[in-house]
This record gives C-alpha cells, sequence and structure tokens, in this order.
C-alpha cells in the first residue's frame, strides 16, 4: 500500500544581491591637532540594506558606525561594511588631516626692569608663516605683528603679563600666555630747589637742596665737575656767556635713576657806587666825587650836579671823569647839599636813571652859601 505524500518547494538565493556601496561623512576632514569630531559610515545595496549591515572600522575594529575621534596626526581611516548574506562588501576610506598648533618659547630681556627702560620681548622660535598678536597685559594689542621681536617701554612700575596668539598657516590657532613675565620697579623722582634764581657778580654762589624722594644715593654735575651724595651743595659760578647745565642724578637701591635738571644764565647785575659825600679841600683824602659800576656801558652815560637853587655846577658824560667840586668858573663851590641826576644804560641796553644827593663837607673856600 502506497503512503500519501506531499510536495513543496523553498526558493533560496545564496549571494547575487546588488554589491554593497560604503561612505564615510566626517564633520571636518581638516582640523588641529587636539580638536574632536565625528565620523558617519553609511552603506547601500545588499540584503534589506542597512538592516542587515555589519560596520567594521579598521583602526579599532569597532562595529559602531559613528566614531568619536581626536587625531593627533594626520590619519587615513577605513570602514568596512558587509552584510550576512554574501553580498560583495564595500569600503570606504577617508583621510583626516591634522594641523600642528605653535607653541613659541618667548624671552623677556631683562625680565626686571626700571621704569622707562627698553624691554626686548622676542619669540624665540619665530615661523614667518605664523601669524602672530602681541598682548602686553591686556591693554596694549599688536595685531598681526609680523617681527620676532618687540621693543616696548614701561611708564609704571609693577608685574605685567604677556600674552602671544598664534595661528599657524594651517589655520591652528593658540595662546601662549606668560603671568607675570615682566617686573617693573619704582623709579626715584628726582627734584631739587635753588637759590637765587640765577648767579650774577653780585651772588655767584647758589645753594642747591635735594628734594628727591624714593633714592638711595645722588650727585650732581655742573658742567664737568661732580659731587656726590651732598643733600644741601653750594657752588660758586663765574661770568660767561654760555649757560651753566646743572644735574642732579638719584639712584634708588636697586639701581634705578631718575634726573633732574636746570640752565642758568650769569646774570650781570649793575652795580652803582658813590660816595654820599667828599671833601674838595685839596688834603688828598676824598677830594673828588666818583661814580663806580659794574654792568654799566660805556656809551650814554651822562652825570649831572645842581646847587640847591637849580644851577649845574657840573656835568660829565664820562664815568671816569670825577667832581673836584668846582663850579663851571673853576671855583669850589660852598659846603652844602646838592643834587644830581645820573643817566645811562645797563648790560640788557635798558636806559635807567638815578637821581640822589651828595654833601660837600669841607671845601678850600669860606663857609657859606
Amino acid at each position: 500500500m502506497a503512503l500519501p505524500y506531499a510536495i513543496d518547494s523553498v526558493k533560496v538565493q545564496v549571494g547575487g544581491y546588488d554589491d554593497i556601496r560604503a561612505s564615510i561623512r566626517v564633520e571636518d576632514d581638516s582640523i588641529c591637532a587636539g580638536k574632536s569630531i565625528y565620523m558617519i559610515a553609511t552603506g547601500k545595496g545588499g540584503f534589506h540594506g542597512p538592516q542587515e549591515f555589519i560596520f567594521t572600522w579598521q583602526f579599532n575594529q569597532s562595529h559602531d558606525n559613528v566614531q568619536f575621534i581626536r587625531p593627533l596626526k594626520t590619519t587615513k581611516y577605513v570602514v568596512k561594511i558587509e552584510d550576512k548574506c554574501l553580498s560583495k562588501p564595500g569600503w570606504d576610506t577617508l583621510v583626516v588631516y591634522v594641523g600642528d598648533t605653535a607653541h613659541p618659547t618667548m624671552s623677556f630681556t631683562p625680565p626686571i626692569a626700571c621704569k622707562q627702560a627698553d624691554v626686548v620681548i622676542s619669540i624665540d622660535d619665530y615661523n614667518a608663516r605664523h601669524n602672530y598678536t602681541w598682548i602686553v597685559d591686556t591693554f596694549d594689542v599688536y595685531t598681526d605683528y609680523q617681527y620676532d621681536s618687540l621693543n616696548y617701554r614701561f611708564a609704571n612700575a609693577g608685574c605685567y603679563d604677556f600674552t602671544l596668539l598664534v595661528e599657524t598657516d594651517f589655520g591652528c590657532k593658540t595662546q601662549v600666555p606668560y603671568e607675570c613675565a615682566i617686573e617693573i620697579l619704582r623709579s626715584p623722582k628726582a627734584s631739587f630747589v635753588y637759590e637765587p634764581l640765577n648767579p650774577s657778580n653780585i651772588q655767584p654762589f647758589l645753594t642747591f637742596t635735594n628734594t628727591s624722594t624714593s633714592g638711595k644715593r645722588l650727585y650732581w654735575t655742573i658742567d664737568r665737575d661732580t659731587m656726590w651724595n651732598d643733600t644741601v651743595m653750594s657752588y660758586e659760578f663765574y661770568e660767561r656767556e654760555d649757560q651753566y647745565q646743572v644735574d642732579l642724578f638719584v639712584l634708588s637701591e636697586q639701581g634705578c635713576l631718575d634726573s633732574a635738571r636746570v640752565f642758568l644764565d650769569y646774570k650781570e647785575e649793575t652795580i652803582i657806587y658813590y660816595p654820599n659825600s667828599f671833601s674838595p679841600n685839596g688834603d688828598g683824602d676824598n677830594d673828588l666825587f666818583f661814580v663806580l659800576s659794574e654792568g654799566v656801558q660805556l656809551k650814554d652815560f651822562n652825570l649831572e650836579i645842581y646847587n640847591r637853587w637849580g644851577e649845574q655846577v657840573f656835568r660829565t658824560v664820562r664815568q671816569t671823569q670825577g667832581w673836584d667840586g668846582r663850579n663851571p668858573g673853576g671855583a669850589l663851590v660852598p659846603i652844602g647839599t646838592y643834587h644830581f641826576i645820573m643817566h645811562y644804560r645797563d648790560d640788557e641796553n635798558i636806559e635807567r636813571v638815578i637821581q640822589d644827593e651828595i654833601n660837600i663837607a669841607i671845601t678850600g673856600e669860606v663857609t657859606g652859601f
């Protein structure tokens, strides 16, 4: 007896599906060292498409299609996509280009300086292909300053930070900070007073007094003369046309220097000497009335003497000519008080006038008017 049976069929396809086409998308394929990015692998084709895909990254054997990376150098990344149905696997390759950041070293010469001293700030490993921004303590910014050094003068005492911003030719940016890179010391403040205001033939000695602050040592210079550590100093000046230059130099304990200077003119003061009385009696003692002077020009001199009635008894235009007590007629004038007027020009060519009285105490004539 024959047994009943049934017939059925199943179609099984092994292979023959579309080849898998792999691709890698990246956030940015050109980055700077230390930056994190992500990659995404995708594919098409194969059996049932992405539902069946198996991702294998060559660099770490990971099967996740999304990868977060932080390459330190230019790196090639390869992904393989396959399925379970013997479809031809897909491959894709991506190169992520990594640019190096620059971390230059700096020099500060000198690192400790006095106010108003020049400090040289320099890049030891300068690269002309890079862009630099120099920042001195946040308040002075030099953008795209394409030199290897910067001369800087600090006006105030204190501790100054420095920051260098560097952008490489690849576009990578770095900030290089230096805290308290330069220390500026406090400088003394030089000053002095003096009297009188100018030396002269009347007062050739001037007294100088140091009024500086924060100074440890000091010295004065006047022409080629140097005086050390004199808080109060007296100096004798002599007549000359050129100005005198007086300098005071003050040093702090740290060696910082400040100075003060003044220029002085020697003044030829006008000095007029004449007696208030004389005795023209021929005894050889005080017989003439003379006007002696310093700082008076010889030209434009005029001396006139009058008696009590306004009559002129003497006149001369020469300083070297004195009055012997005689009137224009040659007779000795009587004892008494005589008024005189003197016109002259001083060394500054200014016309001056003196009016005064002279007494005749003894004459060779009989006393009387």
